[in-house]
């Protein structure tokens, strides 16, 4: 029996408490198994616990076997001087010289029902889509909703700790967090790392101060990303690669190696090189960006700053000198929406943590509920198995909840999981 089935067993009182006494015949009544830990220190804390006569507020921890305390080496430990409880399976110390008799422990062993043991066996065997494949069907509805919200907030706290680390390279400066982070988010996954790259790589006060400047803007994002090497025929990329020739010159650019870019299998809609132009034009009324995030109310104006059209020519190109056939290069609602998900509501979401904000806290899950879902393979799984997401916020709890508990049969951390296990 693994130590996590106890940990659940244990959170949720689910053994036999007739005259359960500890292995020094102390009388134990639990009046609280405490806050579950997921970090490291002991496994419960702030549980309140009465051994003998004595109420105990504390720590608990729990193992498969006595002698684990040891082997962890928590003895050392002077985080796990607080314990009040050792809660194991069976005490296997019996009668050793190294008994730990300081420590009040409780043996659950005899003490568990073997069929919620067996029923979390089964599920964990499940080679299914979903470990509760035919189980999550009689789950309510509210349980289903309120398991959705928890992880759609743990993807969105991940995904800001990513903007924290971009924070602390920059030195704490938010404006140009923001601009690295939106960069990244348009790369999507082929391109995700090269725009990363050429993120770090750009001269944010350069732009800023031209933001204007449509010609100044694509000059200095296309040659850095490496577009402008070489001999360029068309006139637009001859102006481009003459003003940036002068500015690498100038201010030491570094320029990526345009190898570095991914155009095979997409769409050319994706091409990096529509992207950067779209870039340029986001960059153009950069100022007007912050006002959408910090005073405006709606999502409308939001969208609405990121539906660019590019410079016209591209209009009739999606690369350097390769005509092709005229056709609107505007940014579309989906990738609007990815960089909303991905890039914006995490950088407000963290700015908001920081500052204390909490008015903006619920601005960026506002954004989230009252964007679209996301259309993608694990999203119409879910929607096989009459699980559908209304928004935005919906859909990444639930790619959230698929990729990092369904797939690693995490069912006992899964509020889910633990309702199949334990309806009552």
């Amino acid at each position: 029996m693994p130590e996590d089935f106890l940990h659940f067993i244990w959170l949720y009182q689910l053994f036999d408490h007739s005259q359960i006494l500890s292995t020094h015949g102390d009388r134990i009544q639990v009046l609280s198994p405490g806050i579950h830990n997921h970090n490291s220190g002991p496994d419960f804390s702030d549980a309140r616990i009465k051994i003998g006569e004595t109420l105990w507020i504390g720590n608990v921890e729990i193992h498969v076997l006595s002698s684990d305390w040891l082997l962890h080496q928590h003895h050392y430990d002077p985080a796990y001087s607080n314990v009040i409880l050792h809660v194991v399976l069976e005490d296997d110390m019996k009668g050793k010289s190294d008994r730990l008799d300081h420590l009040p422990t409780l043996q659950l062993k005899g003490r568990i029902d073997q069929g919620k043991f067996l029923q979390w066996k089964n599920l964990s065997k499940k080679t299914s889509w979903l470990p509760c494949e035919n189980l999550i069907v009689k789950v309510p509805a509210i349980i289903i909703s309120q398991m959705i919200t928890r992880t759609a907030i743990e993807r969105l706290e991940r995904k800001v700790e990513d903007v924290e680390i971009v924070l602390h390279k920059l030195r704490g400066h938010w404006d140009n967090t923001l601009m690295q982070t939106i960069i990244t988010a348009i790369g999507s996954k082929v391109n995700k790392e090269a725009f990363r790259s050429f993120a770090s790589l750009l001269p944010y006060e350069y732009i800023r101060k031209n933001e204007h400047d449509s010609l100044q803007l694509e000059a200095v994002l296309f040659g850095i990303a490496g577009f402008l090497e070489g001999e360029m025929n068309d006139e637009y990329p001859r102006k481009l690669k003459k003003e940036f020739t002068f500015l690498k010159r100038k201010y030491d650019y570094k320029v990526m190696n345009v190898s570095s870019w991914k155009f095979m299998r997409m769409r050319p809609s994706n091409f990096p090189s529509i992207r950067i132009a779209q870039l340029a034009q986001i960059f153009s009324n950069w100022s007007a960006l912050s006002r959408c995030l910090f005073y405006d109310q709606g999502l409308c104006s939001i969208h609405n700053y990121f539906s660019v059209e590019v410079n016209s020519y591209w209009y009739t190109h999606f690369r350097f000198d390769k005509a092709a056939k005229s056709r609107s290069k505007r940014m579309g609602p989906s990738m609007t929406n990815n960089i909303l998900i991905n890039g914006v509501v995490p950088y407000l979401y963290a700015y908001a943590k920081q500052h204390d904000e909490q008015h903006l806290k619920e601005k960026a899950l506002d954004i989230l509920e009252h964007l679209k879902a996301e259309s993608n393979s694990i999203i119409r799984h879910w929607k096989n198995r009459g699980i559908v997401a209304k928004n935005a916020l919906e859909s990444q709890g639930l790619l959230e909840l698929k990729n990092n508990l369904c797939s690693s049969k995490k069912c006992l951390s899964c509020k889910i999981g633990v309702w199949i296990l334990n309806p009552n």
